[in-house]
């Protein structure tokens, strides 16, 4: 599989590609970088070129992945790394981008990206969520549209259930009152 890594500096992402790059093809600092970085640095480029790019390699199967980390721990990772020089106004500046940038593009092809927070997570955590992430993209690819989302309306009655304490009963009335059905 092909897996583009983005995200701001400190999240993780070279270390991620080590534990995958074995097994899968990885790209760091892929298409979302570049149109970040050229919007941080004003660079004139066709940033809607880059979007039909990313998106047209999602319908082929590839995989994108934003890491993020807090300001906390990316100063705390900064510091380890002897990279002090780099400020707060650039945690921000560049997060805040990188956010915009996925944000447009989620909206403009109603697509999610992959984001995993990175702060309070060892790396082998961040990879077997990311392998997680390949084998589901690879489960949901054989099934049905209509399994697929009788599937994911499990996953998602399952976690209404737990997360507000709502029962069978309650769930069943909701449904009819918006008139879906997955039978």
């Amino acid at each position: 599989m092909i897996i583009h890594i983005d995200g701001i500096d400190r999240t993780g992402k070279d270390s991620l590609r080590r534990k995958l790059h074995d097994k899968h093809f990885i790209f760091v600092r892929s298409y979302f970088s570049h149109i970040v970085y050229s919007r941080l640095f004003n660079r004139n480029i066709d940033e809607n070129f880059y979007f039909n790019l990313i998106n047209k390699r999602i319908e082929e199967g590839e995989l994108f992945v934003i890491l993020q980390v807090n300001k906390e721990e990316f100063t705390k990772r900064c510091i380890l790394t002897n990279e002090e020089h780099v400020t707060s106004e650039d945690y921000i500046k560049h997060n805040t981008t990188f956010n915009d940038v996925i944000e447009t593009f989620e909206l403009k092809y109603n697509k999610k990206i992959i984001t995993i927070d990175t702060s309070t997570i060892p790396t082998d955590e961040v990879y077997e969520k990311l392998i997680n992430q390949i084998n589901f993209k690879k489960e949901s690819k054989n099934m049905s549209k209509k399994e697929f989302l009788k599937e994911q309306y499990s996953l998602f009655e399952t976690l209404i259930k737990e997360k507000f304490n709502i029962t069978e009963s309650e769930i069943e009335e909701f449904l009819r009152e918006v008139e879906i059905e997955f039978s």
